[in-house]
Protein backbone atom coordinates (compact mmCIF):
# COMPACT_ATOMS: atom_id res chain seq x y z
CA UNK A 1 0.00 0.00 0.00
CA UNK A 2 1.40 3.47 -0.47
CA UNK A 3 1.22 5.28 2.24
CA UNK A 4 0.62 9.01 0.38
CA UNK A 5 -2.38 7.10 -0.42
CA UNK A 6 -3.69 6.79 2.67
CA UNK A 7 -6.35 8.92 4.34
CA UNK A 8 -4.37 9.47 7.68
CA UNK A 9 -1.27 10.81 5.46
CA UNK A 10 -3.29 12.82 2.88
CA UNK A 11 -5.29 14.70 5.67
CA UNK A 12 -2.89 14.71 8.47
CA UNK A 13 0.64 15.16 6.86
CA UNK A 14 2.45 16.80 9.82
CA UNK A 15 1.68 14.20 12.58
CA UNK A 16 0.87 11.01 10.21
CA UNK A 17 4.18 9.64 10.19
CA UNK A 18 4.66 9.77 13.68
CA UNK A 19 1.17 8.39 14.25
CA UNK A 20 1.29 5.51 11.68
CA UNK A 21 4.72 4.58 13.78
CA UNK A 22 2.55 4.61 17.22
CA UNK A 23 0.15 2.35 14.89
CA UNK A 24 -2.42 5.13 15.19
CA UNK A 25 -5.21 4.99 12.92
CA UNK A 26 -7.08 7.90 10.91
CA UNK A 27 -10.02 8.25 13.20
CA UNK A 28 -8.29 7.79 16.45
CA UNK A 29 -5.53 10.92 15.39
CA UNK A 30 -9.30 12.87 14.26
CA UNK A 31 -10.59 12.20 17.70
CA UNK A 32 -7.89 13.70 19.28
CA UNK A 33 -7.32 16.42 16.75
CA UNK A 34 -10.84 17.32 16.94
CA UNK A 35 -10.66 17.23 20.81
CA UNK A 36 -7.89 19.90 20.61
CA UNK A 37 -9.58 22.18 18.37
CA UNK A 38 -12.81 22.25 20.47
CA UNK A 39 -10.50 23.75 23.48
CA UNK A 40 -11.17 27.35 23.76
CA UNK A 41 -8.28 27.07 25.46
CA UNK A 42 -6.07 26.14 22.35
CA UNK A 43 -7.87 28.65 20.14
CA UNK A 44 -5.22 31.24 20.68
CA UNK A 45 -1.96 29.19 21.23
CA UNK A 46 -2.61 27.65 18.22
CA UNK A 47 -4.77 29.06 15.38
CA UNK A 48 -4.17 26.41 12.23
CA UNK A 49 -4.97 22.49 12.23
CA UNK A 50 -1.27 22.22 11.45
CA UNK A 51 -0.02 23.82 14.13
CA UNK A 52 -2.34 21.32 16.12
CA UNK A 53 -1.09 18.70 14.12
CA UNK A 54 2.38 19.43 15.24
CA UNK A 55 1.22 19.48 19.07
CA UNK A 56 -0.14 16.07 18.85
CA UNK A 57 2.92 15.05 17.09
CA UNK A 58 5.41 16.24 19.76
CA UNK A 59 3.22 14.49 22.60
CA UNK A 60 2.80 11.77 20.93
CA UNK A 61 6.85 11.77 20.68
CA UNK A 62 7.10 12.37 24.13
CA UNK A 63 4.82 9.82 25.86
CA UNK A 64 6.71 7.26 23.34
CA UNK A 65 3.70 4.91 23.76
CA UNK A 66 1.73 2.99 21.31
CA UNK A 67 -1.78 3.42 20.19
CA UNK A 68 -3.33 1.35 23.17
CA UNK A 69 -0.79 2.29 26.01
CA UNK A 70 -1.49 5.65 25.18
CA UNK A 71 -5.34 5.76 25.68
CA UNK A 72 -4.51 3.58 28.92
CA UNK A 73 -2.09 6.67 29.86
CA UNK A 74 -4.89 9.07 28.89
CA UNK A 75 -7.46 7.23 30.77
CA UNK A 76 -4.98 7.17 34.14
CA UNK A 77 -4.20 11.03 34.30
CA UNK A 78 -7.87 11.75 33.82
CA UNK A 79 -9.11 9.89 37.30
CA UNK A 80 -5.73 11.53 38.60
CA UNK A 81 -5.79 14.97 39.03
CA UNK A 82 -2.22 15.78 38.72
CA UNK A 83 -0.93 20.19 38.69
CA UNK A 84 0.15 21.61 36.05
CA UNK A 85 4.06 20.74 36.89
CA UNK A 86 3.11 16.51 36.21
CA UNK A 87 1.67 17.57 33.40
CA UNK A 88 4.92 19.64 32.18
CA UNK A 89 7.30 16.41 32.42
CA UNK A 90 4.83 14.50 29.98
CA UNK A 91 3.91 17.37 27.58
CA UNK A 92 6.47 19.70 27.54
CA UNK A 93 5.46 23.31 28.56
CA UNK A 94 4.74 24.55 25.57
CA UNK A 95 2.16 21.92 24.74
CA UNK A 96 0.57 21.83 28.23
CA UNK A 97 -2.99 23.34 27.16
CA UNK A 98 -2.90 20.39 24.10
CA UNK A 99 -2.20 17.80 26.64
CA UNK A 100 -5.11 19.07 29.03
CA UNK A 101 -7.42 19.22 26.33
CA UNK A 102 -6.55 15.48 25.14
CA UNK A 103 -7.42 14.71 28.57
CA UNK A 104 -10.64 16.41 28.71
Amino acid sequence: MNLFKDKLFQEYPRVAPTANSYFFSYEDVKKLLDKMEKSLELSSQYQTSGQREIALKTILMRLDFNREDFFKHLEAKKRNALSDEELIKESGLYHLKAYKALLK
